[in-house]
This record gives C-alpha cells, structure tokens and sequence, in this order.
C-alpha cells in the first residue's frame, strides 16, 4: 500500500516549514514510521513566499530524499509541488514551468485568503480548471463562505 503526504512543508529554509535539515529528516522519520511511502513538499507561494524556482525546489527534493536514505537509511519519495495562494498571475507562472503541481500532475494545491468571497474562490477554480488543471483546496477549513446555506463548494469538471 502506498500512502502519500500530499501537503507538507518538509524543505528547510524556504517558508515556514522546517527551520533546519535536521528538524526536515526527523519529519521524514516520523512519516516512515506512520506509513508513508512519499512525501509532496509544498513550500508556499504567496507575497511572503515568492519561490518561483521549480528548479531549485526540486533539486532540494531530491537532496533531502539522499540525505535521508544516507544517514537514516530510510527510504521515502520525496516528490516537488507547491502551495499556491491564487492570485491573477498563478496559471501563467504554471503554464511556464515557474510554479509546481503536485509532483508534475495536473493537481495544484491553491489556498485562498480566509475571507476571500465566494465568487473569487468560484471563478479561480474554474479558471485553473479551463487551462486544464485539477485544484485541490488547501485549509479548505478556514473558507467560512464555503459553509454558507446554499453553497456546496462543489464544482464540476466543466467549472460549473
């Protein structure tokens, strides 16, 4: 069985993840020792975290992934994705290979401002939907409008 941790901020000094490589390999530990066979590291994108450079992230990746299997002789996937706060330019920069998908699917973690309203939320995923991605809400939890009467938060494979 495979179990894969498909949000985490597990690459050090890049967000507000892990604050070292060491604090990064105990994450990973603890993830082999709970099952999982891979890990999807999504550092941010947003104003505070502008990581526009897929190459560097996936290099990291595949670092960390050395690193774990050479001091702790444990063995996991590490796979490149980022968390993306949506805003006007995000599919342009996916079209253009800047920011990630999770581990180079079409699925795209994207967050939302807390109180961003319904018909932002409605109209962003339809439009990463037209340029043929598949969203995936992150804190989900923490979008009230979402619990209003009468909306669902659903959306189908046309962006209806």
């Amino acid at each position: 069985m495979r179990i894969i941790d498909i949000h985490s901020h597990i690459l050090s000094g890049v967000d507000d993840g892990a604050s070292s490589e060491k604090e990064s390999l105990q994450m990973l530990k603890m993830a082999v020792k709970q099952g999982m066979t891979g890990v999807i590291a999504t550092p941010h994108y947003s104003v505070n975290f502008r990581n526009t450079n897929a190459v560097l992230i996936r290099q990291q990746c595949r670092q960390l992934e050395e690193k774990l299997q050479q001091s702790l002789g444990e063995q996991i996937r590490i796979y490149p994705g980022q968390e993306i706060f949506y805003s006007e330019e995000v599919i342009d920069l996916l079209d253009k290979g800047k920011l990630l998908t999770l581990a180079d699917s079409p699925y795209v973690l994207v967050e939302f401002h807390p109180a961003a309203p319904y018909s932002f939320i409605f109209s962003s995923i339809r439009n990463l939907v037209y340029a043929k991605y598949s969203p995936i809400l992150a804190h989900v939890e923490r979008y009230s409008v979402l619990r209003k009467k009468g909306k669902t938060g659903r959306i189908d494979r046309h962006g209806r």
